[in-house]
């Protein structure tokens, strides 16, 4: 078994500069304690810190999976909160990780950009491309068949992972979905993708990150599709109502 630093190193890309400073966080912590969910989660912070055991978790920063003989490892790098970060590493099946086995392959999202498919299982996601009010570019990506979505920031090059079930509760007040055998099961969102327009997805998006924040400083989104759809149709009426005018 790799040593957690090395796993790290391997989840946290160095050319990445988002990723590199969590790097360099890590070059400079030391293992505080052991964290609320048991063997596997790890506090980390400066020598002398005391480790915070009562606060909720803060978002996922970074997600990878090692594929193994014996199940799958999953390595989650939690936002810096405090000047302490949380690590878990996790045998997925709940089984102890033995110290030998035999690795498949491994995948992260720290790497993805927005022509690439999707880490997990190679295919394409449905991508939905966004911009901020400050001319950043963001693709919204969602996997159906591996039922994951996360949030690419072009810029920074950073991969936000999103829980669906608080996304999907935004989706639901976006089309004003109220029919408990829809809105209660969040997983429809990947099943009845092809039912949500980029619109749909954006303004939930929207609407989800004023409440959890992803990307920071964002005023407001459009679809960048939908925005040019805008802008000829704008012309288009002028034109029509010059012709008729």
């Amino acid at each position: 078994m790799e040593t957690e630093w090395e796993l790290l190193e391997w989840l946290l890309p160095s050319e990445i500069n988002a990723y590199a400073e969590y790097r360099k966080n890590f070059s400079e912590y030391v293992i505080l304690a052991e964290g609320r969910r048991g063997k596997g989660h790890l506090v980390m912070g400066m020598v002398d810190t005391i480790p915070d055991n009562q606060s909720p978790l803060s978002y996922v920063f970074a997600l990878g999976i090692i594929a193994t003989n014996f199940g799958s490892i999953s390595i989650t790098v939690h936002e810096k909160q405090d000047e302490q970060i949380d690590v878990e590493i996790f045998n997925l099946s709940r089984e102890e990780i033995p110290i030998a086995f035999e690795e498949f392959r491994r995948w992260s999202y720290s790497r993805w950009n927005c022509n690439s498919p999707c880490p997990q299982c190679e295919q394409i996601p449905r991508i939905v491309p966004m911009i901020s009010s400050f001319g950043e570019n963001f693709f919204l990506a969602i996997c159906a068949r591996d039922k994951k979505m996360w949030i690419h920031n072009s810029t920074t090059s950073v991969n936000r992972i999103i829980p669906v079930t608080n996304f999907y509760n935004e989706l639901m007040r976006v089309k004003n979905i109220r029919a408990a055998k829809i809105a209660m099961q969040s997983q429809r969102l990947f099943s009845e993708l092809h039912q949500y327009s980029d619109a749909d997805l954006t303004h939930a998006f929207f609407a989800y990150n004023k409440i959890r924040t992803k990307v920071e400083n964002l005023c407001g989104i459009l679809p960048v599709k939908e925005q040019k759809q805008s802008v000829f149709r704008n012309l288009t009426n002028k034109l029509f109502r010059k012709v008729n005018g």
